[in-house]
This record gives structure tokens, sequence and C-alpha cells, in this order.
């Protein structure tokens, strides 16, 4: 097995474990929502109580990006590794915010990754093609700089939940020279 389709299988083993890391966590925190209360003037990482889970998101799309670039290097290990990453890139940003219980960013995650990545594919076959000829490049650039927009988009913006409180009830012992004590105490 050469080097390269190592390196695939790599990249595609961390994909999978880093989707299943993100679907397999379960969460105790509300999704973000701003009021007018709130001043507009305030980013959402200033916020108390603000939690942000962006980079699991740079993360998986950072290997979906890897394999991709892995299909330039070689040809022969490029037939697998770039749908590998494409497949990837697409719902690493949606699959991330279902896991968190933002249903709405998955949706609006997934329809940045798409339209932003079919307008600079637009953007780059109409750069491309010069009356008879055509060149891949600006294509795949145009391509690519849409779906880097859409996953810094998702992981700068849409990847913020607010955390609720949590309430718990704890035994607590309290051992002195003469006398022990047993209770429970409970936080807010």
């Amino acid at each position: 097995m050469s080097a390269m389709k190592v390196l695939a299988l790599g990249v595609l083993a961390i994909g999978l474990s880093l989707g299943r890391a993100a679907c397999a966590q379960t969460s105790p925190y509300e999704p973000v929502k701003y009021s007018n209360e709130s001043s507009p003037s305030v980013a959402p990482w200033q916020q108390p109580n603000i939690h942000w889970y962006g980079a699991s998101i740079l993360a998986a799309d950072a290997v979906g990006y890897a394999a991709v670039g892995a299909a330039f290097v070689s040809e022969d290990v490029g037939r697998f590794t770039a749908p590998v990453g494409v497949g990837m890139l697409l719902p690493s940003g949606p699959i991330t915010h279902v896991g968190h219980y933002r249903w709405g960013a998955a949706g609006a995650s997934l329809g940045l990754r798409v339209g932003l990545a079919l307008a600079g594919a637009w953007a780059g076959a109409a750069a491309a093609c010069d009356g008879d000829t055509c060149s891949p490049g600006p294509l795949i650039g145009l391509t690519a700089a849409g779906m880097l927009m859409a996953t810094t988009i998702d992981a700068a913006f849409l990847s913020y939940e607010r955390l609720q409180p949590s309430v718990g009830v704890m035994p607590t012992l309290s051992l002195a020279r003469n006398r022990i004590m047993l209770g429970a105490s409970r936080s807010f």
C-alpha cells in the first residue's frame, strides 16, 4: 500500500471519528437567543454564559480540506480522497450543530456551504472560459474560496450557544473531632 493511500485512509478515519464525536455529545445547552435587552454592540463571546463550539467545525473541515488537497497531489489517491473530502466538507458543520441541538444553525450552515460553493463555482466557470478555451484553475479556485468563506462564517457566527445554569444536589460530609455531619447542599 502506497504512502498516499495510507494518508488517505488516515484522513478518512480521523474525519469519521470527529463526526462520531460531534454526534455523540449530549448537550445541556440551550441555543443562543438574542433579546432586545442585550446591547447589539456586545459580541456573542463577550456575553456571559456563552459557549463557542466552532473548533470542532474547524477541525472536521480541516480534515476535509486535507483530503481534497491530497487529491491534487496524486491522481491515484485523488479518485478516492476528493469525494471523501467533499463529502466531509458539506455535512461537517450541520452535523456539529445538530449535535448541539441547534437545528436552525444546521440548516443555515448547510445553506451556506452549498450556496457559497455553487456561487464560487458559477463565478469560476464564468471566469474560466474565454471563447472556445476553458481553464479549470478559476473554477477550482473560486469554488474553494466559497467553501472557505462558508467554513469561516459557520465557525465565526453560527457556533455559539447559551449555557444553562446548572442546578444540582451534592452530598456533604463534615468530620470534626467530636461529631460527624452528613447532609446535602444545593447549587443554583
